[in-house]
């Protein structure tokens, strides 16, 4: 054990513990103004935004329990990053396996783009509560000092801390502003994925679709991960745009996005017969 592992000091400006506040409160309003731009169109579907954020959160726990259980004996940072990495497998599975054996649930695209959003909206509701704990982290250590977080701790275990604030503590107002951009651009990757899935299976090809979509939800993951170790922190929210860019064009190509498109607008007529 060690009282002060290190000497040196953090600190977050002002427009650092600002930008991280935007950023939580561009996560909290996402779902948000999704789920009122759904319902102006009379889209809106209780039961399948409701099935989409459950299955979602007993994926990320499956998650959990696997990084656990495989790599049992490597550092917390190392299960944090393998976690990541192995979402894509689990989300998609998830999301494959509810679409595929509830097809009276989610009958159409309108059904799966509310599934969707409860994907994508808890998600964007449990970043939020992180990027605001980072504001939280962020003022106690302005008005603490480090110690307050390394005091007591393995040197190890101190400096990983130690990096961890670091990195929080860089992230220029611009970078938040980019993260904000690429928060939007994972949520509309998870609605595309949605409709990728759902249009596999309405079209036969369940199981390749299932694989394309893990491999585009893993590529996405890894490629932004990748780009955390060039030092650069505006790099990684950058990667995770112009992916996510990538995906949504392939996604609309394969699944005919403007048939789709004019499905969905179809589906808040009057003559629309679909439960809302």
């Amino acid at each position: 054990m060690m009282d002060n592992p290190v000497s040196e000091e953090i600190l977050f400006s002002g427009s650092t513990l600002t930008g991280h506040g935007m950023t939580g409160a561009v996560y909290l309003l996402l779902p948000v103004i999704a789920c009122r731009v759904l319902r102006k169109y009379q889209a809106l579907e209780l039961l399948p935004l409701i099935f989409g954020a459950g299955v979602y959160f007993l994926s990320v726990r499956l998650d959990d329990l696997f990084v656990y259980a495989v790599y049992a004996g490597m550092p917390q940072s190392a299960k944090a990053v393998a976690a990541s990495l192995w979402a894509g497998v689990f989300e998609e599975t998830g999301r494959f396996l509810m679409l595929r054996s509830a097809s009276g649930l989610v009958p159409s695209y309108a059904s799966a783009v509310s599934y969707g959003t409860g994907h994508a909206g808890l998600e964007c509701l449990i970043r939020a509560v992180r990027s605001f704990g980072i504001v939280r982290t962020g003022l106690r250590c302005n008005a603490e000092g480090l110690s307050s977080f390394t005091a007591g701790l393995t040197q190890e275990r101190a400096a990983a801390i130690t990096e961890q604030l670091s990195y929080y503590a860089s992230q220029s107002l611009l970078c938040s502003i980019f993260a904000q951009i690429n928060a939007l651009c994972a949520f509309l990757v998870h609605l595309a994925l949605t409709l990728l899935l759902f249009h596999g299976i309405r079209e036969g090809k369940p199981w390749r679709t299932l694989a394309l979509a893990i491999l585009l939800h893993c590529g996405l993951n890894e490629l932004s991960w990748a780009s955390s170790f060039s030092g650069e922190p505006i790099l990684t929210p950058l990667t995770g745009i112009l992916c996510s860019a990538g995906i949504l064009v392939l996604v609309m190509k394969r699944i005919d996005g403007r048939s789709v498109l004019t499905e969905l607008r179809l589906a808040g007529t009057p003559d629309d017969s679909g439960k809302r």
